[in-house]
C-alpha cells in the first residue's frame, strides 16, 4: 500500500511488482534524408580509409628474401678489368654496396679508378688506398636501389687486379602480385 505522501513501500510485495525499471522511448528526430546523407558520408569515409591502407599496404617492406650476391676474390691474383654479377631475383633491391679491389702504394692518396654500373646509374669511382669502399644505399628501411632482372650490374676498372663487388639487400616482390 502506499505510504504517506505519495511513497511506495520497498517491502510491500504488491507495490514491489508495479515498479517500471524500463526507461522512456527516446524520440528520432532524424528525417530519411539525413539518414541517407550520412549512410552517404560513412561510405565516402570508408572507402577513403580503404584506399589509404592500400598504399601502406604497397609501401610495407618485405625482408623475407635476403640478397647477397657477389663475385669473390681468389687467392691468387686475378687480372680482370671487368666484372658481371649476375642477378639472384626478377627484381631485387640493393641496400649496401661493398667493393674490393688492389691495394694501393703508400705514398698514393687515391686507389685505382673504376667505374661500377647498376641498371641505368653509372658511377665512376676511385678505390680507397685501403683496397675497400662500402656505399651505403638504403639510408631508411625499405629504401635503395631498385634492381629488374635484365638490369646491367657490371665493374668495369682501369687497373687490372683481383676485385670483387658484393651487392646486399632483399628481394622486392610486392610488384608481382596477381
Amino acid at each position: 500500500m502506499d505510504a504517506p505522501g505519495g511513497f511506495i513501500k520497498i517491502n510491500d510485495k504488491a507495490a514491489s511488482s508495479r515498479i517500471s525499471t524500463a526507461r522512456p522511448p527516446t524520440l528520432d528526430h532524424t528525417t530519411d534524408q539525413e539518414k541517407k546523407q550520412t549512410a552517404q558520408f560513412i561510405e565516402n569515409v570508408l572507402n577513403r580509409l580503404w584506399n589509404s591502407l592500400d598504399r601502406v599496404n604497397q609501401q610495407i617492406f618485405d625482408s623475407s628474401r635476403p640478397i647477397d650476391t657477389y663475385r669473390p676474390q681468389t687467392l691468387a691474383g686475378d687480372s680482370e678489368t671487368l666484372l658481371i654479377i649476375q642477378p639472384s631475383y626478377s627484381q631485387d633491391r640493393i641496400e649496401n654496396i661493398i667493393i674490393t679491389g688492389p691495394v694501393t702504394a703508400s705514398p698514393a692518396t687515391v686507389g685505382p679508378l673504376f667505374t661500377l654500373q647498376l641498371g641505368g646509374r653509372v658511377w665512376n669511382l676511385a678505390l680507397p688506398v685501403t683496397g675497400i669502399l662500402t656505399i651505403p644505399c638504403a639510408t631508411i628501411p625499405g629504401s635503395g636501389i631498385e634492381l629488374n632482372q635484365d638490369d646491367v650490374r657490371t665493374l668495369t676498372s682501369a687497373v687490372a687486379g683481383d676485385w670483387a663487388v658484393e651487392l646486399i639487400g632483399h628481394a622486392d616482390i610486392r610488384y608481382n602480385r596477381p
